[in-house]
């Protein structure tokens, strides 16, 4: 078969011909996907943002001239949900999406620029007949193009490593141009860092501005959307209807990533972490948490042995250990949920640990019986990143069950 479509195309002009058909043929495709059914029905739209910020100067220890503006341009991508999942109605129709962008730091030489992908969660608490008024959250990996780099570039000690995470808060209003098109203004706070993966690692923290166009296919509000789909009858559950069951207990266990204190290029080291906590349903989709963490940090045994201020394995693991207590509240979007921890140190180690602490998850629940069965077992996976005031300190990844 393939023999025979290399004979047409070489009678049709050669093998010059086969770049041509493959863009004719993206392009049918393309006109395909946007005109058929399941796309004109759903309610998509593409947004493009232009902003301008400045980089934070947070510690006195960072090396770049950071004085000068930085831009960012981005196209998003977004789904607005229609509420046929019970979810989408109790958090108001909130709008899914997917985000490229890039950054122009305004530092050739030393920062280079960064692009990021990275999924986003928006959602209107105010609107009238022209305003609406927006949160937005943004998560996601990114690339830099000029991280650290101890011969080529060693006045770089924000950005250790080219793969980084990047998370935004954005509040914005938009405006009614026409029927499908929207104008966006908002303002933001950011930042990028590998969380001590590699060093230098102080991360890019920037306030800024955008200004952006949006279009909408298929626009429609939340009144349309409620008369279209009223809330599921299997998962009617409600504030005023929850299962006789409102308190859980859990366990869970995470390993965190550390490079060894201020080395270069030093050795990673492994941060064992294990919880067991109680939680109690405010709503089906919102659960509150207080709980016991233990935290045994390889990196700062080894260092202290290093050193001899412990001079046996089991001195330098009780240094290396802490005992926290935290809070925490997590908010359910169908099978993920946000995890939100704060938390205060009880044993603080010798590695200069602050009290304070924040920890920040985003779950996938494998075993999910909320909100239809919420009495039964629950099994979680996540990603979690922990920071003490703004410095980060670790990412992790765990697993973790709910009875």
């Amino acid at each position: 078969m393939q023999q025979l479509v290399q004979v047409a195309l070489s009678s049709l002009g050669g093998e010059k011909l086969q770049p041509s058909l493959t863009r004719l043929f993206a392009f049918l495709f393309i006109i395909r996907l946007i005109t058929s059914p399941l796309f004109l029905q759903a309610q998509i739209g593409a947004q493009f943002q232009q902003g301008v910020g400045s980089i934070w100067r947070h510690s006195d220890k960072i090396i770049p001239n950071t004085n000068q503006a930085i831009y960012e341009n981005s196209l998003l991508l977004e789904w607005q949900t229609d509420g046929r999942k019970y979810w989408q109605q109790q958090h108001n129709f909130p709008i899914i999406g997917l985000e490229i962008s890039r950054l122009h730091l305004n530092a050739p030489r030393i920062l280079g620029d960064a692009y990021a992908l990275r999924a986003s969660y928006r959602n209107y608490y105010y609107q009238n007949q022209h305003w609406k008024l927006y949160y937005q959250a943004l998560f996601g990996a990114s690339y830099f193009t000029r991280p650290y780099d101890a011969i080529s570039n060693p006045d770089n000690n924000l950005i250790g490593s080219h793969f980084n995470a990047g998370l935004s808060i954005k509040a914005g209003a938009t405006y009614q141009l026409a029927t499908n098109w929207q104008a966006h203004i908002a303002l933001a706070g950011t930042h990028y860092s590998n969380a001590a993966f590699r060093n230098p690692n102080l991360g890019i923290n920037y306030p800024a501005i955008y200004l952006g166009m949006a279009y909408q296919w298929n626009k429609s509000n939340q009144k349309r959307l409620r008369k279209q789909n009223p809330t599921p009858t299997s998962e009617s559950n409600s504030k005023n209807n929850l299962p006789s069951k409102r308190w859980y207990v859990g366990a869970s266990s995470m390993l965190g990533t550390a490079e060894m204190g201020k080395t270069i290029g030093g050795a990673i080291y492994p941060i064992y972490v294990v919880t067991v906590h109680g939680g109690y349903d405010v709503h089906p989709l919102h659960r509150l948490h207080i709980g016991l963490e233990y935290e045994y940090n390889t990196r700062t045994a080894e260092f202290l042995q290093h050193i001899f201020v412990a001079t046996t394995p089991s001195a330098a693991q009780s240094f290396a250990t802490n005992w926290l207590l935290f809070v925490a509240d997590e908010i359910f979007i169908g099978d993920l949920s946000v995890f939100l921890s704060e938390g205060v140190t009880l044993s603080i180690d010798r590695d200069g640990e602050s009290v304070l602490y924040t920890r920040l998850g985003l779950r996938y629940y494998i075993v999910n019986n909320r909100p239809s069965q919420p009495s039964g077992l629950q099994w979680h996976i996540g990603i979690y990143f922990k920071a003490e005031q703004i410095t980060a300190k670790y990412y992790g990844f765990g697993t973790g069950l709910v009875f």
